[in-house]
């Protein structure tokens, strides 16, 4: 009786530590995943805003057919 309490036990405490990991590691991916969404939110704000000022910069020089 004792042996399957402590297998029982045993069985347990993998199956905790197994959620503990997949928790932990769900963690780390989601926070790559936005971490990946922010920078790619930045490059596309700077790429805008490169192209809007370059834009700005041609048209006022008179290159208007180019962007």
């Amino acid at each position: 009786m004792a042996y399957s309490l402590y297998k029982l036990r045993r069985i347990a405490h993998q199956v905790s530590k197994d959620q503990d990991m997949s928790s932990t590691y769900g963690s780390t991916l989601e926070n790559k995943v936005k971490g990946i969404g922010l920078m790619v939110l930045a490059w596309v704000i700077g790429v805008c805003s490169f192209l809007k000022v370059s834009g700005s910069i041609l048209s006022d020089a008179g290159y208007d057919g180019l962007i």
